[in-house]
């Protein structure tokens, strides 16, 4: 059985508008239901996990009268807590359990099932693409009184990649590491995964599986739609 997290608790305050972009709409439809239509419509899933901030479970309960298999969690006050709330509501029958950004639903049917095929051989699977710009390194010094820029190098960006969701495990052992205590270095389920002793497997991601968080990203989202419904 595979279950996804879709993590759909933020606020989005990089958009600059009243509302989290999870909710903002796109060709009548907000994003949040773009991303998890994609999953459920998918035929790869049997159970889609919607975490919410309090204020917003009646957009759940809405994608519950659509979908069938749609359960809904309270998030926490980091995405970490948001993931580890709703670990404790996947079905016990799960052996695959993917991670997703709400924010992220050009996501396809492709990628998802190549995930999976990677997580059953490897134990996990993280989408990753590599990096079109040249990048440094910030080296910082701190003094009494504020932190402030001290250099920068330059790096080899072959060395690096970009990592999208979803994330994906085998769930009895992501359910494990997330027993590990919080840390700010959690900006992931990859990293909380690999803290707790596992390997982190990379599969080629898809440079059209964007994150939307800023106001240029929900152009291009907008565009995006247009074309495919035009």
């Amino acid at each position: 059985m595979n279950s996804v997290i879709i993590v759909a608790a933020g606020e989005g305050k990089r958009m600059g508008l009243p509302i989290p972009k999870q909710f903002l709409e796109i060709n009548d439809k907000t994003i949040l239901e773009h991303t998890v239509a994609a999953f459920a419509n998918s035929g790869l899933l049997d159970e889609v996990i919607i975490v919410l901030s309090k204020g917003y479970f009646v957009e759940g309960e809405k994608l519950q009268a659509n979908h069938t298999n749609i359960k809904l969690c309270l998030g926490g006050k980091e995405r970490y807590h948001s993931v580890k709330n709703a670990l404790q509501i996947v079905h016990q029958n799960t052996e695959l359990i993917l991670v997703h950004d709400a924010v992220r639903p050009f996501i396809t049917k492709e990628l998802i099932q190549d995930c999976l095929l990677k997580t059953k051989e490897k134990g996990s699977a993280i989408p990753a693409i590599p990096l079109k710009d040249s990048i440094r390194k910030i080296q910082w010094n701190t003094n009494d009184k504020e932190v402030y820029l001290e250099n920068s190098i330059s790096v080899e960006r072959a060395d690096y990649r970009s990592v999208q969701t979803p994330q994906t495990f085998n769930y009895k052992k992501l359910l494990k590491a997330y027993n590990e205590p919080y840390r700010k270095s959690f900006t992931d389920d990859a990293s909380v995964y690999e803290a707790n002793g596992e390997t982190i497997a990379l599969i080629k991601g898809d440079p059209l599986n964007i994150k939307i968080t800023t106001p240029e990203d929900l152009e291009i989202a907008k565009i995006r739609f247009a074309n495919s419904n035009a």
